[in-house]
């Protein structure tokens, strides 16, 4: 039956043609009941014994061909492998029920056997895939865990969905594709109990006073951004807290301080333009100096077209509909229209200033972005938000309407400490009010650590 394959130019296809062929041959051979030699009538090979050669033929294929890994399949395994893993997988959609060593579909569910493709992470033989994404032929998509929700369990190879799905909940084992104890939620990350960190609990991450996400993430809390800083989440960006590490460094209200590390109020009369060279509002404009002056007002130099840090451009008079920018002794100069001066029965310049947070006007080189302080359960204080006001009274009393009785009303200290922990001694820079409230806050930052202890780690 092959002899008409052995005429083309063996190539690598013809080859394996040729070797099919022969392997078809041989087991139509063994699955007759003729003895080997004699002259076979192929009408006499009954129906049954068509049948029953179809069944052995495709068996004996796929265990010499290595057919393997779709669903129904046996499960592929890896030349090599990392000590201590099952070196079987399955294909895309598949998983190796290592019980059976047969792939099966769906997988990576509650108690399912796990995804183990290659559009998952799970172990490649001895490495593990690290791009997020999985690309087939020219497609590409988001790479998935092997399950959908908890843990791979290294021993079963099934997914354990009762670990690592809550805060305070503990942490799954490490499974066959994370080496160590991890949370399946978003915002949380597993404080490990021992240095071996196969063992913890789930903890809140991301947010003020919280340790960071997985790859070091903080997340804006409360509508104030975050940064990372000894492993714990802290504001930044307010007046008089620390520069954000992302632009603009300082949020509406504050600028970079030169000379520190520090925002510093900004935006007023005659104080530091925010950075770009802004303004806070209509009736300023930036010098050459990067210092906000006065512009628009009777008697005053025309405002520049510039942006404004609250969006849109200064405007010459600043909008007054009774004044104009008329030439004047050499420079543009605002002036009242003729006609509409104050106290010849005209009515007086409509005011377009902003107000602040409690409703009174802006005043200059007073309005301020004030940053108010709230009391957590943990004693942590935290940036609640930052209000526009003419004191920190008012930016208080707006507060309050959110955060009631937890405004803290006086000052805010930073406070450092030193704890023993599972990972060794680790320092923690926290917000108080007080030194009690600030040393209950750092408690909660590693809740498997000794006292704190005031100052840093030595």
């Amino acid at each position: 039956m092959c002899k008409h394959l052995w005429m083309i130019k063996l190539t690598v296809r013809t080859w394996f043609a040729v070797a099919v062929c022969t392997l078809l041959s041989a087991t139509i051979a063994s699955a007759t009941d003729f003895p080997t030699g004699t002259v076979r009538d192929r009408a006499s090979v009954t129906t049954l014994q068509t049948q029953k050669l179809r069944v052995r033929d495709r068996a004996h294929l796929q265990d010499v061909l290595h057919f393997c890994g779709a669903p129904g399949q046996v499960c592929c395994k890896w030349p090599t492998s990392t000590p201590g893993l099952d070196p079987r997988y399955c294909n895309v959609g598949a998983g190796c029920n290592i019980a059976s060593n047969k792939c099966v579909a769906p997988c990576g569910g509650a108690d399912q056997v796990c995804c183990d493709g290659a559009d998952t992470f799970a172990p490649q033989g001895n490495r593990s895939p690290t791009s997020r994404l999985f690309c087939s032929d020219g497609n590409c998509v988001s790479r998935k865990e092997m399950c959908a929700s908890g843990a791979c369990t290294r021993e079963t190879r099934r997914c354990n969905n009762g670990c690592g799905k809550s805060v305070g909940a503990a942490c799954c084992a490490p499974d066959a594709s994370i080496a160590v104890a991890s949370c399946k939620v978003t915002d949380t990350i597993c404080a490990y109990h021992s240095p071996t960190l196969n063992a913890g609990t789930c903890v809140a991450c991301g947010g003020q006073s919280q340790p960071p996400c997985a790859g070091g993430i903080c997340k804006p809390s409360a509508g104030v951004r975050t940064m990372e800083r000894n492993r714990i989440c802290i504001a930044c960006g307010f007046v008089n807290g620390p520069q954000c590490p992302d632009t603009p460094k300082c949020d509406w209200g504050g600028t970079p301080d030169p000379h520190s590390n520090l925002c510093i109020v900004g935006g007023g009369q005659d104080q530091p333009c925010f950075e770009n060279r802004l303004c806070g509002y209509d009736g300023m404009f930036c010098d050459a100096s990067k210092t906000c002056r006065v512009c628009g007002q009777p008697g005053q130099v025309c405002c520049p077209n510039q942006p404004l840090a609250g969006g849109g451009v200064t405007k010459e008079c600043g909008g007054f509909s009774n004044l104009q920018c008329v030439p004047f002794n050499g420079r543009q100069v605002c002036q009242y229209k003729p006609g509409q001066e104050p106290g010849n029965g005209s009515s007086p310049p409509p005011s377009n200033a902003p107000k602040t947070c409690g409703g009174q006007p802006y005043k200059i080189g007073t309005t301020a972005t004030l940053p108010v302080w709230v009391r957590q359960a943990t004693g942590c204080a935290i940036v609640g938000a930052a209000y526009v006001a003419n004191s920190y009274t008012e930016a208080a009393q707006c507060a309050q309407a959110v955060y009631g009785s937890a405004v803290i009303s006086g000052g805010v200290q930073e406070y450092t400490f030193s704890m023993n922990g599972p990972l060794g001694c680790r320092t923690v820079q926290v917000y108080g009010k007080d030194s009690d409230d600030a040393r209950s806050c750092a408690q909660a930052q590693c809740i498997n650590c000794g006292e704190p202890v005031l100052g840093a780690c030595p």
